[in-house]
């Protein structure tokens, strides 16, 4: 595992000052879920700041990055290129910072459109990255009472609203999100 103090000077070198900020808000939140639910916090607190380590990237680089080295999944990945952020983020934190748990490399990937039978540390990296403080998401204190109960509970409320965001505005909803909806909806009957 890579101190925290290499990981934030790593993040420098790939991300603006404000998503710095967001990720590590996002790694304080994760961390603190992670102990409620006994994951492992340095886990969660580093797949928290590393989860956007590719955000910043030109969409021509993301592009290339994921046809290289295969990382594109469904057809709609070349619709929405920018969603392609957590695949390559996973590929990055592996393959140029050396993470070799399954389980951030894991979180960061699904961190984005989530997927059936996620992990917990995937669970709570998800749910941390749409509650951090800095996003004023109404009804986020509610949510954040949910998670600390029932993960799963609160995977439904988070992809429920950002399924209906989507809807909302008209934007093209990936099949993971729909499937993986689908499948904590099915889990708390």
């Amino acid at each position: 595992m890579l101190p925290t103090v290499k990981l934030e000077k790593i993040l420098k070198k790939y991300l603006s000052s404000k998503r710095i900020a967001h990720s590590q808000r996002v790694a304080n939140l994760a961390r603190d879920m992670a102990e409620q639910h006994h994951v492992e916090w340095h886990k969660a607190y580093t797949a928290g700041l590393l989860h956007d380590i590719a955000r910043d990237m030109e969409v021509a680089e993301l592009v290339s990055l994921a046809k290289e080295h295969n990382l594109y999944h469904n057809p709609t990945d070349v619709d929405m290129p920018i969603l392609l952020h957590s695949h390559v983020g996973a590929w990055l934190a592996a393959n140029e910072l050396g993470i070799k748990d399954e389980s951030i490399l894991e979180a960061i990937k699904l961190h984005t459109l989530a997927a059936p039978q996620m992990g917990n540390l995937a669970k709570i990296l998800y749910i941390a990255d749409m509650l951090e403080p800095g996003r004023n998401l109404p009804g986020a204190d509610e949510l954040l009472e949910t998670a600390r109960v029932d993960l799963d509970k609160a995977m439904l409320y988070c992809l429920n609203g950002t399924l209906k965001y989507l809807i909302d505005n008209g934007m093209i909803i990936h099949p993971l999100s729909v499937e993986a909806r689908n499948y904590f909806l099915n889990r708390q009957e």
